[in-house]
């Protein structure tokens, strides 16, 4: 039976390689997308995820509004131009997509995890990719709903290396800090791929031909990879590829094993220069009910081959 999936997703080019992986096998049945600001903004988070979709061929699969920007927030999230110089102009690289012919669907996202959690229970696996503000507002809404989920699983954080957006905060994270607060104290058992995994996952420049073969769908992919490839070229000299940030964490939602975790009982400062910054609860982790699963190691061959794999299928419509 396939595993029932929710991806969390602020759509811009990993993320779009999240969806064509967990499109890419029938052990994974994609129930919906929820939207958030970060890479983008949410209105482009969720266009991008509506394009992706109706690209591979999954024009049924809805997408629901989320967070527009950081939990107390008074204006909506716009991405600083540096962000735009990794995803592209509206996160989607050298793609140009046709307008979506859908719109998003009711109810709003925190609505429609809670529902989805509430219906599978232990059969879906939730995995988050962007800021945690639609899980915050989940919990806020309703405290019990996510807890009944499979499992649940973050792409953020930097807990043993340094992060992307400062010496010690990751993106997803800094962008919303006091809403990873609020996950990470919640007690949900989270399992957390951060940078100290996600960096050392490298999909190579040469894949993207294998891809613009496969036809049109592989075409948009290897537009909006391409140019995030090269935003990473300037800045990683001789490694010719992008890591696969989200794609590993819904790899790790259907595979554990392909990753080594530590348990911690993690929290986040949300104010000062540490702003954004995971750190353990020492005090904490004896009685915390489940601590959640830091990823601290990957099978990078097994994660790649599989990776690739499931493109491959993904492409050529399954």
């Amino acid at each position: 039976m396939a595993r029932k999936l929710l991806l969390d997703l602020d759509v811009g080019a990993d993320d779009a390689l999240a969806i064509a992986y967990a499109l890419g096998g029938p052990d994974l049945e994609l129930l919906a997308v929820t939207a958030v600001f970060g890479n983008v903004s949410q209105r482009e988070a969720q266009e991008n995820a509506m394009s992706v979709l109706d690209a591979l061929g999954a024009r049924l699969v809805p997408v629901h509004p989320g967070a527009v920007g950081a939990r107390g927030a008074e204006l909506p999230w716009e991405p600083d131009p540096s962000v735009r110089r990794i995803h592209g102009p509206r996160g989607l690289g050298r793609w140009r997509p046709p307008a979506p012919s859908r719109r998003a669907e009711a109810p709003t996202a925190p609505s429609a995890i809670n529902r989805l959690c509430r219906e599978w229970g232990s059969e879906l696996a939730v995995v988050a990719t962007g800021p945690l503000t639609n899980l915050a507002a989940a919990l806020d809404e309703d405290p019990d709903a996510l807890f009944a989920a499979g499992s649940v699983t973050v792409m953020g954080g930097a807990v043993s290396c340094e992060g992307n957006v400062s010496a010690v905060a990751e993106a997803n994270i800094a962008a919303d800090p006091a809403s990873a607060r609020r996950v990470l104290e919640s007690g949900l058992p989270l399992t957390l791929v951060g940078l100290d995994v996600t960096m050392r996952a490298f999909l190579p420049r040469g894949a993207l031909e294998r891809w613009r073969d496969a036809g049109p769908a592989g075409e948009a992919l290897a537009a909006i990879v391409d140019f995030y490839m090269d935003s990473y070229e300037g800045r990683y000299p001789g490694r010719d590829g992008c890591p696969l940030h989200d794609p590993l964490a819904v790899a790790v939602a259907r595979d554990p094993l392909v990753v080594d975790c530590v348990p911690m009982a993690l929290s986040c400062e949300t104010e000062g220069p540490l702003n954004g910054r995971l750190f353990q609860r020492l005090a904490d982790l004896p009685r915390a009910r489940k601590p959640h699963a830091v990823a601290m190691d990957v099978d990078v061959d097994r994660f790649l081959r599989d990776f690739e794999e499931r493109l491959e299928r993904a492409l050529r419509g399954r």
